[in-house]
């Protein structure tokens, strides 16, 4: 920077300088004299070979006022830049294809403008130039004589000198807009240009070492720029300690990116993960636990796809499934052993409605069918064998009912027999002359046990007489 400032105090002391000399060396009091800088390809710069920056100066190195300029360019200008003289002045710019006309106001005398011209093929020289005032037209500085000679060169010289700072100012800001949107491309994979100081270029890759993964955008997460850095060779112009930080860096933005996606449940691409492979420059511990959150992830995917609506069929077709290579053996076979014993319960619910079906029939004492087939042999045994317990039982109960009911129907007349016979000897015993008002068909009694009842009843008469 020091160097670059006293190159311009230089170029501002030659300016005073040949100012001077044309001042006092020449008399001529109407002149307008300019001065086209060579070609600078911008190739020097950006590598575009077919664009080139010159500038172009109007000097007033007369004693008087000239009025209306008229400068005609003719050549294929891209971008133009005018540096006025003061800055109310008012120009009059008209710009077609191959033409671009410049009407400046007025130049007063030791007054000069500045056009900075980009333009599109080899640049443009005194023959593409038609610069007229008011008093007549412009003339080549390098005309005169070799005062002005040495004047054009040093003006060059300067020109040239101010050029290149502005031009390197700028490409190093553009350098600078990198770090926010290419800091890989464009910084870290980079070795430091001549032009930028060592102190500004350690800035650059530290704030690029920041800002790397704010728009890393991708479609798959392979072709991610943190997967892409950890699975490639490290770039020469990376030195050991930046690489071990940008390793650091993309494997945590590795880790989140995949995390997000994951989380997203039903919209994270599973099969883009499945195929992941391990990137070659990748910490173990930090792939260990990328692994285990994908397969969390889809084995937890997997289930929830599983419903109450999935038939047999369909579980059988998934246990044939094979596992993918990113998932473990463990989380593989918790997977499995879910799908079997889901297809357990179902084939249990399933043999438990008939077997309630069947209990059913047997409450109702009702003869059971063929075999089911969802029922295993060992279990249509148990229900058959149930089912003829229930049976030899039955038989036992009703035959023990009829025995019962023949037991009953004897027993019922000789109990009403005995209770007649117990009513007759209660009345005797209460009113002796009521063995006199029973009549045969009420008698109860045998013949032999009748005449005792008589006798009974004849005795009590007599005892109730005494």
């Amino acid at each position: 920077m020091k160097k670059m400032k006293n190159a311009l105090i230089t170029g501002f002391i030659l300016l005073f300088i040949g100012g001077l000399i044309t001042k006092f060396v020449f008399n001529d009091k109407v002149e307008l004299r300019y001065v086209v800088s060579d070609r600078i390809p911008t190739n020097f710069f950006v590598g575009n070979e077919s664009e080139s920056i010159q500038q172009l100066e109007l000097l007033n190195t007369g004693d008087v006022e000239l009025n209306r300029v008229v400068i005609k360019i003719k050549a294929n200008i891209k971008e133009y830049e005018i540096q006025k003289i003061a800055s109310s002045d008012s120009i009059i710019v008209t710009k077609s294809n191959g033409l671009l006309e410049i009407i400046y106001p007025q130049i007063p005398p030791e007054g000069n403008i500045k056009i900075i011209i980009k333009s599109i093929g080899d640049g443009i020289n005194s023959g593409d130039l038609d610069i007229k005032h008011s008093k007549g037209s412009a003339k080549p500085a390098l005309e005169s004589n070799n005062t002005i000679n040495y004047l054009y060169y040093g003006l060059m010289i300067f020109y040239f000198v101010l050029i290149l700072f502005g031009i390197r100012t700028k490409v190093i800001d553009s350098i600078a807009f990198d770090v926010y949107y290419q800091p890989y491309d464009k910084i870290l994979k980079k070795s430091k240009p001549w032009y930028v100081p060592a102190n500004k270029w350690k800035k650059f890759r530290d704030d690029s070492m920041k800002y790397i993964f704010n728009y890393d955008s991708y479609a798959n997460i392979a072709n991610s720029l943190c997967y892409q850095i950890l699975d490639l060779e490290k770039q020469k112009s990376i030195s050991n300690e930046e690489w071990i930080q940008l390793k650091l860096v993309a494997q945590k933005k590795l880790l989140n990116s995949i995390s997000e996606d994951v989380n997203n449940g039903y919209d994270w691409k599973i099969e883009e993960f499945l195929s992941l492979k391990q990137p070659k420059n990748i910490d173990e511990n930090v792939w260990s636990e990328i692994k285990s959150v994908i397969n969390k992830a889809y084995i937890t995917t997997l289930i929830l796809k599983v419903d109450d609506y999935t038939n047999d069929a369909e579980i059988t077709e998934l246990l044939k499934y094979k596992k993918p290579k990113i998932i473990s053996a463990l989380n593989w076979e918790k997977y499995r052993s879910f799908l079997l014993k889901l297809e357990k319960l179902r084939k249990q619910t399933v043999e438990n409605k008939i077997l309630q079906e069947q209990l059913k029939l047997l409450v109702y004492r009702e003869e059971l069918n063929e075999k089911p087939d969802e029922l295993s042999i060992e279990k249509w045994n148990k229900i058959k064998d149930i089912e003829k317990k229930i049976f030899i039982k039955s038989e036992i109960i009703s035959k023990e009912l009829s025995e019962i009911e023949q037991i009953r129907f004897t027993t019922i007349p000789l109990i009403t027999k005995l209770e007649k016979q117990l009513k007759i000897i209660n009345d005797v015993l209460t009113d002796p002359t009521a063995i006199d008002r029973i009549e045969d068909y009420e008698n109860p009694f045998s013949i032999g046990n009748f005449e005792n009842i008589k006798q009974i009843a004849k005795l009590k008469n007599k005892i109730s007489k005494v």
